[in-house]
């Protein structure tokens, strides 16, 4: 459906307005392009997390030798999972074309939520309310925020770090961030991606820099670089050690989900996007893999009893200064921690961006009160202030008499943004700061929440989605031929499978190997995180089994969600009704031609009640 079909659909959503929501898509300039989607990934990527979670790796399992090993395991982990991805979002969600038979993929921004309801498309509205719900709550960087106001207070005072920081300025450091965060986001678009990518630019240098300077400078000064060997110096360590040190391994790792968020606003998705995505987190293993070798040069793990920050870029640049005054020392930390609270600022400015758009994703599906109010987007403040300004200049005696026309030109294309969705964001992101970083001191409230995040986001979701893309590879093999071609199925037969090998647009290499590794290693963490470690207590401060036992409680609060939707449909004796028409770009409609792939124009969101009727019917 093109431009005519929209121009309708606006007219029918006029007339409408409490069923149907027009939600317009972006102009072709607007389009992300492959720089665009690398700078996602690269300034959701490096942020906090590689600059103190290697502090939790190699002391969790106490062999600097076994901690590369670590990195590079929740690596090749991570890649596959976003091959899964990739493979699902260039797929999935598929639409019927006019004559009823063929079918087109467009991709659709929302990540694993479209990946979950096309796999397991009953019942009606169960993965929408389990991510859903879990999205919202634990979908953000509440943890990095609070990390944020760690490294504020080092700006404030460098000679306090670690146990001596105090909650409160923490907190209100973290949720002035997020407030600036959200305030941008639904400011300016334009200026949200153009921050997002110089800062990809810069936190991708910076860790350029430290690694040649890290293995020059450690393998000239000392001999810190030799002492990276497969040596056990932090006593025995079990299948739980090995398990807490992958997932905050991993969490480094989770800036492939980003352009999946915002996947409808990508410029040529099947031509680009696969290349643009797989190659960068390959690129990040082997980065990740220099910068921690960098970190071990610089500053050898010798044991527990070692004097040994949990901030490895304060200690990596403390030791470069090593031979400065105390006055230099303490300026090298300030300068470094306000670097690093710059990075992570535009770390939250890119989540804020992508998550909120999930949520307006989430808000879509009727699952929320007020679904509409969440689900639409509002033109920015920038572009109302752009749009004043030319009524005010048009405004003369010798105004041209095609102002109006003007001005109405404008306003259809001008730059949106999800103004309730993101106040969902920030409610809940705000909420979680609160209320871990004043339970928990500010270093374990950030273990504890981004060990939560990787958990529950990277393991459960990611767990459900590779396992149903496996159950599709299955299902594909035990039924090779296409659809159209078998026989209708007898009451004595079995249903016909899924014909996945005949819709996907996108093969990864060494198919299904990738598949089955992802699943294979996500099944081994979420139920191996209940083993004991060799400490009773986490570095967070907290058994073992709390953390995880958090983690598989969010499935019981979306199966809640989906009982009480249940249960209000039943006592009403209706159904809800949801019906998504994506509006294509011309090319594609026209027999599938063109030079372009397929990118939503727009979409109509048509949620009604069907009272005593059946369900709908999945997608294709």
């Amino acid at each position: 459906m093109g431009h005519q079909a929209l121009d309708q659909a606006k007219a029918n959503a006029a007339n409408n307005p409490d069923t149907h929501l027009i939600n317009r898509g972006l102009d072709d300039d607007d389009l992300h392009g492959p720089f665009t989607v690398i700078s996602l990934i690269a300034n959701r990527t490096i942020a906090s997390g590689i600059f103190t979670q290697p502090y939790n790796v190699v002391t969790g399992v106490g062999n600097p030798g076994a901690s590369l090993v670590i990195w590079f395991v929740a690596g090749v982990i991570i890649h596959c999972i976003t091959a899964c991805w990739v493979e699902l979002g260039l797929s999935v969600p598929r639409y019927r074309l006019f004559n009823g038979v063929d079918s087109i993929s467009t991709p659709r921004s929302g990540g694993d939520k479209n990946y979950l309801e096309y796999i397991f498309n009953r019942p009606d509205f169960l993965m929408t309310c389990v991510f859903g719900i879990t999205f919202i709550i634990f979908g953000n960087l509440a943890g990095n925020a609070i990390q944020l106001g760690v490294f504020m207070q080092s700006v404030v005072d460098p000679s306090c770090q670690d146990d001596c920081v105090q909650s409160g300025p923490v907190v209100g450091w973290a949720i002035g961030a997020l407030t600036l965060c959200a305030l941008f986001n639904v400011a300016t678009r334009k200026l949200s991606i153009y921050l997002n990518n110089t800062f990809a630019v810069l936190k991708v240098s910076l860790v350029l820099i430290m690694i040649f300077v890290g293995l020059g400078y450690g393998s000239t000064h000392g001999d810190g670089c030799r002492q990276i060997v497969w040596e056990n110096r932090g006593g025995a360590r079990g299948a739980g050690d090995i398990v807490q040190a992958l997932f905050y391994a991993m969490y480094p790792y989770t800036g492939y989900e980003q352009p999946f968020y915002v996947l409808a606003e990508v410029e040529r998705p099947k031509t680009y996007f696969s290349k643009s995505v797989m190659y960068t987190m390959g690129a990040f293993i082997a980065l990740y893999m220099l910068i921690n070798t960098s970190y071990l040069c610089m500053n050898p793990y010798l044991g527990p009893t070692q004097d040994f920050t949990n901030n490895a870029a304060i200690l990596f640049f403390y030791r470069l200064s090593s031979n400065s005054t105390k006055v230099n020392q303490e300026a090298v930390v300030q300068g470094v921690s306000f670097l690093l609270v710059l990075f992570i600022f535009g770390n939250l400015l890119a989540q804020t961006y992508t998550a909120s758009r999930v949520k307006q994703e989430i808000a879509k599906e009727g699952i929320l009160p007020h679904w509409m109010w969440f689900a639409e987007s509002r033109d920015t403040l920038h572009a109302r202030w752009s749009r004043r300004n030319q009524a005010n200049a048009n405004v003369d005696a010798n105004a041209d008499i095609n102002a109006n026309a003007n001005a109405n030109a404008a306003r259809a294309s001008a730059e949106q943004a999800p103004y309730a969705a993101t106040l969902l964001h920030w409610v809940f992101e705000v909420f979680l700061v609160l209320v871990v970083g004043l339970s928990l001191p500010p270093n374990k409230a950030y273990n504890f929440l981004t060990y939560i995040y990787t958990f529950v986001i990277v393991g459960i979701l990611g767990f459900l989605t590779v396992c149903g893309l496996l159950y599709l590879k299955i299902d594909a093999w035990w039924y090779p031929e296409p659809r159209a071609l078998r026989p209708p199925p007898t009451t004595t037969q079995r249903r016909i499978g899924r014909g996945w090998n005949n819709k996907r647009e996108w093969w990864p290499w060494l198919d299904p190997l990738p598949c089955v590794i992802a699943v294979l290693a996500l099944g081994f963490l979420l139920f191996g995180a209940f083993a004991k470690p060799s400490n009773e207590t986490s570095h967070d401060g907290l058994e073992w089994w709390v953390k995880p036992l958090v983690g598989w409680c969010c499935l019981l609060a979306g199966g809640a969600w989906w009982a009480g939707l249940e249960v209000w449909q039943w006592n009403g004796d209706f159904r809800l009704m949801i019906e998504r028409f994506p509006f294509v770009n011309d090319a594609h409609h026209q027999g599938l031609g063109g030079d372009d792939d397929p990118v939503q124009l727009a979409e109509m969101i048509v949620i009604t009640k069907k009272f005593a009727s059946t369900t709908q019917p999945p997608l294709v």
